[in-house]
């Protein structure tokens, strides 16, 4: 039984087998009918092929032999990713019918909520099964696992009626985690039009929106007299604790993964000291977010991060809002250089030697506070995102078995 259930249930729960509560989709896309490619993703669901990879993948001489997935078929996805472990099951919630890699298997399902069935395959209930009875094979990020072994899968199911209210309530609260979502975007679309308004485009000497009391040109200013770069070395302690630089994030402590007995044996080992309004780049992963301001405080960071002091005369909120230009980032990304095993570096001297458009200090302060406001609404609307995909995930691990 699971551990959370509505007060009027109490009848206990069935185990079935998935091929005795499915049938399996043989069905083919003969002569080449149907041309709308699906694909599964585990972070999306059943999307568009062309849609979700913005162009069309799969060989249109050869898709004859892709199953066809009608709408609210379910669909086995054997590529594992950070988001499924042992791949997602996703019902197809479009309009209309699609074809899928023979690699998926496809189902339909008969006298159960499709709700509740949702849910239970994003739950992690069915994952140990797949475990014990499959295998990674020939390619380490998919899963290989017999049609007939899938169809020994079991599932605990309620009666009809529970299984109802139990799809109606994730299926509300799925509502409001995509509004949620929705505010969050919306924020962050705000955020990238201001920018693309607010700071000289490309060739541009002023931007095409300011506020009132501004006018002339913008300076441009070579960031040898923005930063100055920082080198200082030092041992984990009480004062320069060991924290990460994580995309989006900046700098946060170590998470409980990390090993510390292997610090232990590394007690002497000096790493970059950073300290609060820090300037940090990663030369790897810039382009993907690693590149912000340290509002953490004293720490000590790996030695492969390129750490400056913002000097007096530049706003920091103005400075980090322009971190995120795509011209500050093009401008970047013109000197990486391959070092090593696929390793870029953005040496520190040649980041030191970018140009920008820089405006005058009050004007800096201006952009700089509405940037720093607009990133916490974004943050305060994040965290009630944040709290809401922890909710369904507590809902899921208790009331399903």
């Amino acid at each position: 039984m699971p551990k959370l259930r509505f007060k009027e249930f109490s009848s206990e729960w069935e185990e079935k087998k998935l091929g005795e509560i499915s049938s399996k989709v043989n069905k083919k896309n003969k002569d080449n009918l149907i041309k709308n490619v699906l694909t599964n993703s585990a972070e999306f669901g059943v999307v568009s092929q062309q849609r979700f990879f913005d162009k069309k993948i799969a060989n249109s001489n050869n898709i004859n032999s892709y199953y066809i997935s009608n709408p609210n078929s379910y669909i086995y996805n054997p590529r594992v990713s950070k988001y499924a472990k042992f791949g997602p099951i996703s019902r197809n919630k479009l309009n209309k019918p699609g074809i899928v890699s023979p690699l998926y298997y496809v189902f339909n399902t008969q006298n159960n909520d499709l709700y509740f069935l949702d849910n239970y395959f994003y739950s992690s209930n069915w994952h140990s099964f797949v475990y014990k009875n499959g295998n990674s094979g020939a390619r380490s990020d998919r899963i290989s696992i017999k049609d007939s072994d899938l169809k020994r899968l079991p599932i605990k199911l309620p009666n009809i009626q529970e299984q109802t209210k139990i799809g109606e309530y994730f299926s509300k609260l799925d509502k409001l985690i995509e509004a949620q979502e929705q505010k969050v975007e919306q924020l962050k679309q705000l955020k990238r039009g201001y920018l693309q308004k607010m700071f000289p485009q490309k060739g541009a000497v002023v931007p095409r929106l300011r506020f009132r009391g501004f006018s002339g040109e913008w300076e441009e200013i070579c960031f040898n007299d923005i930063f100055k770069e920082k080198n200082h070395m030092h041992v984990e302690s009480i004062d320069y604790p060991l924290m990460s630089f994580v995309q989006k994030l900046g700098v946060i402590p170590k998470s409980d993964r990390y090993d510390r007995k292997a610090l232990v044996k590394n007690m002497d080992k000096k790493y970059k000291i950073t300290n609060y309004d820090d300037f940090i780049y990663s030369s790897n992963n810039f382009l993907s977010g690693s590149i912000g301001i340290n509002r953490t405080g004293n720490a000590v960071i790996s030695p492969v991060y390129s750490i400056f002091k913002i000097k007096n005369n530049f706003n920091v909120y103005y400075i980090y809002a322009m971190s995120s230009l795509k011209l500050f980032l093009y401008k970047m990304s013109k000197f990486k250089q391959g070092v090593t095993y696929g390793q870029f570096k953005i040496k520190e001297k040649d980041f030191l030697k970018i140009k920008m458009c820089i405006s005058d200090i009050k004007e800096q302060e201006k952009i700089g506070k509405m940037f720093f406001k607009l990133d916490k609404l974004i943050e305060l609307q994040q965290q009630k995102l944040s709290k809401l995909q922890q909710l369904k995930k507590g809902y899921l691990q208790k009331m399903f078995c």
